[in-house]
């Protein structure tokens, strides 16, 4: 399924939260992303983003890195979810 948002906080399958769409947003970052370069989310880490790859369909365009952090830390993304 289509990502519908990133959630702001970690939160359990059985609460209601907020999440974003759109604009600056911190994202846990797997991979080497690189600043003014499409992302798209992990296929192997949940809740992560990737550098963008266009091998298929299946690809998901989730925003543009703004700011670079290490694997496993959180960079800046600006979303652009639909």
């Amino acid at each position: 399924a289509p990502s519908v948002g990133i959630a702001t906080h970690a939160m359990a399958a059985n609460y209601y939260g907020w999440v974003q769409t759109k604009g600056p947003c911190a994202c846990l970052t797997e991979g080497t992303v690189v600043a003014g370069k499409s992302v798209m989310p992990s296929a192997t880490t949940d809740g992560a983003i990737t550098p963008f790859t266009a091998t298929g369909e299946d690809e998901e365009y989730v925003g543009i890195c703004v700011e670079v952090a290490a694997t496993t830390e959180y960079s800046l993304i600006d979303l652009r979810l639909k």
